[in-house]
Formats: C-alpha cells, sequence, structure tokens
C-alpha cells in the first residue's frame, strides 16, 4: 500500500514523502491513519538524529490484522498512543 507520511530527517526537519506500507507482521494491526498528533516529544526527537515517520494518538480505521494480532475488526475504529511507524 502506498501512503502519504511526514517523515524526520534527523535534523530538526520533516518532510511529507511518499512511502510503501507493507503487509502487518506478527502481532501487528495496520491502522489507515485518519489523525495524528506531534507533541514536543517528538519534535525533541527529530532533533537528536532519530528518522523515520513519528506521531500520537492516532486515529484511523483498521486495515488489517497480522498473525497473533490483539483483536480489532477490520474495517473499525483503531488507533493508539505513541508510536514509530516502519517506514520501507
Amino acid at each position: 500500500m502506498r501512503a502519504q507520511a511526514a517523515v524526520a530527517d534527523g535534523r530538526g526537519g520533516l518532510a511529507v514523502r511518499d512511502i510503501e506500507v507493507g503487509d502487518p507482521g506478527l502481532g501487528e494491526v495496520l491502522i489507515d491513519l485518519r489523525a495524528s498528533g506531534v507533541c514536543h516529544t517528538d519534535h525533541q526527537t527529530m532533533g537528536e538524529g532519530s528518522t523515520g515517520t513519528t506521531g500520537q494518538r492516532g486515529a484511523g480505521v483498521v486495515a488489517a490484522r497480522g498473525p497473533g494480532a490483539p483483536p480489532a475488526r477490520v474495517g473499525g475504529g483503531g488507533g493508539g498512543g505513541g508510536y514509530w511507524a516502519r517506514v520501507r
């Protein structure tokens, strides 16, 4: 699946990039995010060399479940606390 994401560059900046999102792995749930916040801790870690997507308290729709994932109905609402997504 292709998606757009704000990706930290490791120097304190963000750039919107097209990314490839793979199928969920063991114990993972894939959420089609509709909204996510970014707070001061995200901004602080972006300037400390961290790269990747960032966000907190994301909300969206469950797109798929990997093997052994927590119960979640595909098509139902989903979200979570802080996370770093895998960017492939």
